[in-house]
């Protein structure tokens, strides 16, 4: 089986007709958080305090919180915008 190089595809769709276009899901995309960069600065922490000294693990645990604490805020704003 063999591919002709000057052989062309159908000519595309033109940019204006979107009709058996699919709209994309999640419609709706959730705005950024700092969550996850506090969580995995939290869980460095935690692990680098035995190494260092113990108030880097109780920063650590703090930061871990916090992030949790924002990241389920931010998760029950969100359902509570699609309902």
């Amino acid at each position: 089986m063999s591919h002709d190089p000057h052989s062309h595809d159908p000519a595309p769709t033109p940019a204006g007709d979107r009709s058996d276009w699919n709209k994309p899901l999640p419609e709706l995309i959730p705005p950024p958080t700092y969550a996850p960069a506090l969580m995995a600065a939290g869980i460095v922490l935690l692990f680098w305090g035995p190494v260092t000294i113990w108030i880097v693990s109780v920063a650590g645990v703090g930061f871990i919180i916090g992030s949790l604490i924002i990241w389920i805020k931010a998760i029950r704003k969100d359902w509570n915008i699609k309902k």
